[in-house]
């Protein structure tokens, strides 16, 4: 999986990815997320995922193999997309809701 893989936007799920990375002790060619911290910045001591960039958790997911990555990111992408799903379908309904309610008072006022 390369770090081109990630669009800019992909930040949370890569943070969700890199956690779950941790939690599983799962290891990269360079090792685990720590050991990939300390030999890319050294002078960096924060190992949480959500204090780094976007760039810098895509290249420690691309040093995962493509089973292992595939494996972490599809069902983390799957959240992602269904949330996506759940918001603009609450945001349609709130349309359709302020129309029926704006249909309705006009109807109410018509009435003698």
């Amino acid at each position: 999986m390369e770090a081109t893989t990630f669009l800019p936007d992909d930040k949370e799920l890569l943070i969700r990815v890199v956690k779950d990375c941790q939690k599983n002790k799962l290891q990269g060619t360079q090792g685990s997320w720590k050991d990939y911290l300390k030999a890319q910045t050294p002078a960096l001591s924060k190992s949480d995922p959500s204090m780094h960039s976007s760039k810098t958790l895509a290249a420690f997911m691309a040093t995962l193999s493509k089973p292992q990555a595939g494996m972490l990111v599809g069902p983390h992408r799957e959240q992602q997309l269904h949330q996506k799903q759940r918001t603009e379908f609450a945001a349609r309904l709130s349309q359709i809701n302020a129309s029926d309610s704006a249909r309705y008072a006009a109807t109410v006022l018509l009435l003698p």
